[in-house]
């Protein structure tokens, strides 16, 4: 109780005893919420009062790897550069410690179930490595135990399908395995922490042949077997979460073991003994999503599935068992803050009213601009605001909204946010039972940034500027994303004197708090300026022609992933000599292209040059030089065009040396370049690729990414040279030829790019 209500009223206080109920659930119609699915994952971000789900599979059997987070009205989607991969069967909880969700587990389709620990602090997600982890799992139980501070899993099934009964536990740094003996081996328990009583609270599962009836608690140090007169009936793939208000836990649906009976019926746990729930209730399911919404009471679900089909439905379930306060719109400088208050149906007919007090005056003189004080001097002190007062009606709850002064001095400042009701029957005044103080905060900064100079040879100079919104006081800056804080500049520049592949955070800080932006993959640094290389971003083009048909149709999507660097010329006799000195040229020009070039020994020049600049720190990690792959090539020499020849409909020997009209190579860079700055990418000499060939295989008709052959006995060329016509020199033309052939016409164009693998 608050010691001010002696300022309001003479009339008595009375406590108000909590009482168990049934109550029903009800659909929430969102305008935006997350596909179908089944076997993800929610936990309740108790400090920013979100629940937060992430995973699960859809109704074609595609796993999900998306996130989202329901705050009492609606489904919000948060997009992220980094994210767990895609799984299903994992498990989720939040540890109210750190003030993070904690994900473990799951089903990953391209490799089976997964044992990777992840967290999520509302703005990213954050994989944490730990010398020792659960073994690979999917399908266990999960709960966050709150007053030691862990983790608990139990169970599960691994990729051969054992059922697991082992105990784990995560203390936000390591995970330990618990001695304790329990549950027999099985997977899909409902698993939930009764913080009422101290325990974890375990129901169910199966164990592939048959579903289980049983009800366990843990207690950090022994599993014990809580025989009860009456129970669910067997079930697995069901939920539970801890309603904190009623002291009990709600499991709801699950199915048996052939999944041919999908249950709907909702069941609470007060410690001692299972009651059945009345009223509404969800269709039959399993596999569906729950949480605990702590500052609304609601226990929230989301999805599932049965026999028919897969749910994409929000319900909810009312705890009725206490007056309660959530902050619905925190409240914010300028902005208009918003509380909801619940209260029992008994309170209807009570007049209630509610209060918005700053309990520090000596912060601000009296009263504070841009609020409306009750009239009284005394009361003035307390900087009173009251919305409109009324009666309670049966609805049981009402919202309280209040206008914030567009006063940044108000920022940190502490109010009590507070409802009464009053009972004229009684004479009887009854505060909401957890009133609570607020701090008004300032708008908090969206760190932003932009970089220049992000891609290029060492050493490398990269400038930063800050592009954060909302007036950021104070910014770390982390260069390589290691958790170190390299500067605290608003707008630094960063050397890079290692080869590698860089991401960058910030953080941003003002009174209204803080916020990260990670730029992934920013920095690409790393070619030695002597072998003129070019920067090449990721991205999708239409590969092959129509028009020269064969085995360069049909045309098709192509999308190249990863960066990477090409030559800006062909590689010179120069800077073939300088890494293979034996090798015979039939032109003789140092800044000639280099010629009679074999594929064997194209390979053997990337090999001896990726040894040479590894050698001196120039390469970044999991990098090489290598010939690039057809696809490559072609994404280059067109350089965003779609017309045969990257210089439009036509080529002409102004543009580029074929046709035999000189009847040998020139200087490279004789011509001009394409838009992406790289010569002779038409005529002058034959190129080499990395893929191979078997002489009948075409392109495929779907869209590809980073297509790579590497089954035949050809390799191909690309390009065309100084004696070909311009069909030979087309952007889209592919020759085929032997390894070992090396001709006059034939020359190399090298990439450094990430390790390809056959």
């Amino acid at each position: 109780m608050n010691p001010r209500s002696s300022a309001i009223s003479l009339l008595s206080l009375a406590a108000l005893t909590a009482t168990l109920t049934a109550q029903g659930w009800s659909q929430r119609t969102t305008l935006t919420a997350p596909a179908a699915r089944n076997s993800h994952a929610m936990a309740y971000d108790l400090t920013r009062s979100v629940a937060v789900m992430f995973g699960g599979y859809d109704g074609t059997n595609v796993a999900r790897g998306d996130t989202w987070e329901w705050n009492g009205f609606g489904w919000v989607p948060r997009v992220t550069a980094v994210a767990p991969v895609a799984r299903w069967g994992h498990g989720m909880v939040y540890d109210s410690r750190r003030s993070r969700a904690v994900l473990f587990g799951g089903f990953v389709p391209s490799t089976g179930f997964a044992n990777d620990t992840w967290e999520w602090d509302g703005v990213s997600w954050q994989q944490r490595t730990t010398a020792v982890a659960p073994s690979v799992r999917g399908y266990f139980g999960m709960a966050y135990d709150s007053i030691r501070g862990r983790a608990v899993v139990f169970g599960g099934t691994d990729n051969s399908q054992a059922s697991l009964a082992d105990t784990w536990e995560f203390d936000g740094q390591n995970w330990a395995q618990s001695v304790a003996s329990g549950p027999g081996g099985r997977r899909g328990p409902a698993m939930t922490f009764d913080d009422t009583r101290g325990n974890v609270v375990l129901f169910g599962g199966g164990d592939g042949t048959q579903t289980f009836g049983d009800t366990w608690t843990y207690d950090g140090a022994t599993w014990t077997q809580r025989a009860t007169a009456n129970a669910p009936s067997p079930r697995w793939q069901a939920q539970m979460e801890h309603d904190t208000l009623c002291g009990r836990a709600v499991l709801h649906g699950g199915a048996d073991a052939a999944y041919a009976n999908n249950y709907g019926d909702s069941w609470a746990w007060d410690g001692a003994a299972w009651t059945q729930l009345a009223g509404v209730s969800p269709a039959g399911r399993h596999g569906t999503a729950t949480a605990f919404d702590a500052q609304r009471g609601r226990t929230v679900l989301w999805g599932g599935r049965d026999a028919n089909g897969f749910f994409a439905d929000t319900w909810q379930l009312s705890s009725t068992c206490s007056r309660t306060m959530s902050v619905v719109t925190p409240p914010q400088v300028g902005n208009t803050a918003t509380f909801r208050f619940d209260y029992p149906l008994a309170a209807a007919g009570h007049w209630y009213f509610h209060l918005l007090t700053l309990h520090e005056p000596n912060f601000y003189p009296v009263p504070i601009p841009g609020f409306v004080s009750l009239g009284s001097s005394r009361i003035d002190l307390f900087n009173i605001r009251r919305d409109s007062s009324g009666l309670l009606d049966a609805s049981g709850s009402n919202v309280f909204s209040v206008g914030i002064p567009p006063d940044n001095f108000l920022a940190g400042l502490p109010f009590d946010v507070q409802s009464v009701d009053l009972n004229f029957f009684t004479n009887t005044l009854y505060w909401a039972s957890n009133d609570a103080e607020v701090r008004i905060v300032g708008l908090p900064p969206e760190a932003s940034f932009t970089a220049a100079n992000t891609f290029g040879a060492l050493p490398l100079v990269v400038q930063f500027a800050d592009s954060s919104t909302n007036a950021p006081t104070s910014w770390q800056w982390d260069f390589t994303n290691d958790g170190i804080v390299d500067s605290i500049q608003q707008n630094p520049s960063f050397t890079c004197t290692t080869a590698g592949v860089y991401s960058v955070r910030l953080v941003a800080t003002n009174l209204g708090g803080a916020s990260t932006s990670v730029r992934t993959s920013l920095i690409y640094a790393g070619p030695s300026p002597a072998l003129n290389m070019v920067p090449i971003a990721a991205g999708t083009f239409q590969m092959g022609s129509t028009f020269l048909g064969g085995n360069s149709a049909p045309v098709h999507p192509v999308t190249i992933t990863r960066p990477f660097w090409i030559g800006a010329y062909e590689v010179t006799q120069a800077q073939y000599q300088a890494v293979l000195p034996s090798h015979p040229n039939y032109w003789s020009g140092a800044q000639r292209p280099a010629d009679q070039v074999s594929w064997n020994s194209a390979m053997a020049y990337c090999s001896a040059l990726t040894a040479a600049e590894a050698a001196a720190g120039r390469i970044p990690a999991g990098y090489q030089y290598r010939l690039p792959t057809e696809a490559e090539w072609e994404y280059c020499c067109r350089a965003g065009t779609t017309t045969e020849w990257n210089t439009g409909a036509a080529l002409s020997t102004s543009q580029a040396n074929f046709d035999n009209l000189l009847a040998q190579t020139t200087l490279v860079g004789s011509y001009a370049p394409n838009a992406w700055g790289l010569f002779d990418m038409h005529g002058n000499q034959w190129e080499w690729c990395l893929d191979s060939w078997d002489g009948t295989a075409n392109y495929p008709l779907s869209a590809v990414s980073d297509p790579y052959g590497t089954s035949g006995i050809y390799r191909f060329l690309r390009g065309g040279s100084y004696n070909n016509g311009a069909i030979s020199c087309a952007s889209a033309l592919r020759f085929g030829s032997g390894p070992s052939g090396g001709w006059r016409n034939a020359g190399v164009r090298v990439v450094l790019a990430p390790i390809l693998v056959p």
